[in-house]
């Protein structure tokens, strides 16, 4: 069950909205396999594995739970800002089981030309702090935009910056960052350029970890694309680093471990 209200104005420029849930889902099973059986037959043990399933109650799987949320917007000429916060409570039929927290905030203002990003959760064990401040000089005649941020600030210690320059049909990019939990760093190098029939766009990559020997790692990624060659469809030609199913790459330049070519033909119907 959820209620949501709509933006109401409360003064000139400044909208607030607010809304509520609750749920839970009762009787929830989970599929198991029926287990294999051994039995005797004219003295020989054999084992039957049953081809079949059975459903079992999940006491882990239902719960209660119920949230509020609220947003509050203020817009003017030259500023706006909106702040948004989220709460909730939810508790398993697990026995002994007690309602866990969760809350989350994030903050958005913006005075040309200038732009602040942050975002708060809490959690049962831990809590999550971000934040972005960028700069976009365009308005200035400047193209130019600085974007600074730091993630995870209270754990992992993530901080970091990019500076993207636009001109005319080419647009670079230099970044990079520094983990402070894991002492690992990264910097990097791309462009991109459009032009009538295609898209070509490289970059570099560097990082490493200090104090650790044999962790640096180089990685190259290029593309070119189109969609001006065949109607209906976007040719695509793309050279990059192979990523694993944890996220992580095993790919590295410095080693000789090279990445993979991918052709793709993207048809719109």
């Amino acid at each position: 069950v959820s209620a949501i209200s709509p933006a109401i104005t409360v003064a000139e420029g400044l909208t607030v909205k607010a809304g509520a849930v609750a749920s839970g889902v009762k009787n929830a099973t989970k599929v198991e396999d029926v287990p294999a059986v051994e039995v005797t037959v004219e003295g020989k043990k054999i084992v039957v594995t049953p081809a079949s399933t059975k459903k079992v109650y999940d006491a882990s799987k239902n719960f209660d739970a119920f949230g509020a949320s609220a947003e509050v917007a203020y817009a003017s000429d030259l500023f706006s800002a909106k702040a948004a916060a989220d709460f909730g409570m939810k508790k398993t039929a697990e026995k002994d089981a007690e309602f866990k927290p969760g809350f989350d905030a994030t903050l958005s203002a913006t005075y040309a030309p200038a732009t602040l990003d942050v975002y708060y959760q809490y959690g049962e064990k831990d809590q999550f702090i971000s934040l972005q401040a960028k700069a976009d000089l365009s308005s200035f005649n400047v193209p130019v935009a600085i974007t600074a941020y730091g993630k995870d600030i209270t754990v992992g210690k993530t901080y970091g910056g990019k500076v993207e320059a636009t001109l005319d049909a080419i647009k670079a990019t230099l970044e990079g960052s520094y983990k402070f939990s894991t002492d690992e760093y990264s910097v990097g190098a791309s462009a991109e350029y459009k032009a009538e029939l295609f898209t070509v766009a490289a970059g570099l990559t560097y990082g490493a970890t200090v104090d650790k020997d044999d962790s640096a790692y180089l990685r190259l990624n290029a593309s070119v694309e189109t969609d001006k060659l065949v109607p209906g469809a976007t040719l695509s030609l793309a050279y990059g680093p192979n990523r694993n199913t944890d996220g992580s790459y095993s790919t590295n330049l410095l080693k000789e471990e090279y990445g993979t070519v991918d052709a793709t033909c993207t048809i719109k119907f």
